[in-house]
Formats: structure tokens, C-alpha cells, sequence
């Protein structure tokens, strides 16, 4: 005998931030979601045609990546690390470790911060690159300068820059 199909409705409810996830002290919560965007396909698939470091450079500018550490390495020894890409601009009046009202146009992202405005390392002087989300083994040289992170962007960086983390 076949296993007959059943049916479930589920009611859901979304925002112009995107989908209603959870409700927290009387509060919904929605997340907005950036990871439908056709620069993200262009740029994975033009950063594998890449014939050198300028051409590599230039798929970042595209801002498509949404989630991931990029590493670099090539032939003429070029070593380079970009920690995340396409990272919103946000008000920082707001702690962004928590949730914030999405009513006011104060919370909306205010475009995509450059390339350059990211957590980067460029041929580091010692030599070497790891890749790896917390920034703690990074801390070597000039390799991440405290003025360069944007706290809005990586809220536990106060944590990563402690005592115990190194």
C-alpha cells in the first residue's frame, strides 16, 4: 500500500525585512536576508577566471559575496585575506548585537561598506595568512588594525580583542 500525501497549511508572516522568525518579549522579530543576488554567482564564478591579483580584486568590488572569508594566493606569491564582502553600512547609534526597530528608517542599511572599509590583509610582512571566522589569529603586525574594524560589523570584536582570546 502507498503512503498517501498530507497536506499542512502554516501561516507565516513577513516584513519588507523579510520573514517573521521568532517574537521575543512581545516583539517580532524578522531577519533580513541578502543571499539572492545574481553579483554573488557573477563573482564566484569570475574570481576562478581570475588571471592575476588585479583581476582578482576587481570580483570583490562586485560586493556579491555574502558569507564567506576570501583567501588569495598565486604564483608571483601575493597572499591576501578579505574578511567578508558585502557587509551593509549601518546607523551606529544602534547596538546590532541585538534586535533593533525595523519601523524607522534609521535601522535600514545605508548601502554596502567599500572593499577597502573591511577587515583586510594584504601580503602581511610575516608572511603567512589563516583563515578563520574569530579574528584572534590575525593579530600579528599590522595585519588588523583596531581603527579599521567596524564594530557594527563584527559586534564580538571586544570580546575577540581580549586577554583570554590571546
Amino acid at each position: 500500500m502507498g503512503i498517501g500525501i498530507e497536506t499542512t497549511n502554516i501561516n507565516a508572516f513577513f516584513t519588507h525585512h523579510g520573514p517573521i522568525m521568532a517574537k521575543r518579549n512581545g516583539q517580532w522579530l524578522s531577519v533580513k536576508a541578502d543571499n539572492r543576488i545574481m553579483n554573488g554567482l557573477i563573482q564566484c564564478w569570475q574570481r576562478t577566471k581570475a588571471k592575476n591579483f588585479e583581476d582578482f580584486k576587481k570580483t570583490l568590488d562586485l560586493l556579491g559575496n555574502i558569507s564567506n572569508n576570501t583567501v588569495y594566493a598565486d604564483a608571483e606569491g601575493n597572499i591576501d585575506y578579505w574578511h567578508g564582502n558585502r557587509i551593509p553600512k549601518r546607523d551606529t547609534k544602534y547596538d546590532w548585537k541585538k534586535a533593533v526597530d525595523g519601523t524607522t528608517s534609521a535601522t535600514a542599511w545605508k548601502g554596502y561598506h567599500k572593499i577597502s572599509e573591511t577587515v583586510l590583509s594584504i601580503n602581511p610582512t610575516n608572511g603567512w595568512l589563516q583563515n578563520c571566522t574569530p579574528l584572534h589569529l590575525l593579530l600579528q603586525e599590522q595585519i588588523v588594525q583596531k581603527k579599521k574594524i567596524i564594530l557594527h560589523i563584527w559586534p564580538l570584536m571586544e570580546k575577540i580583542f581580549g586577554v583570554s582570546m590571546l
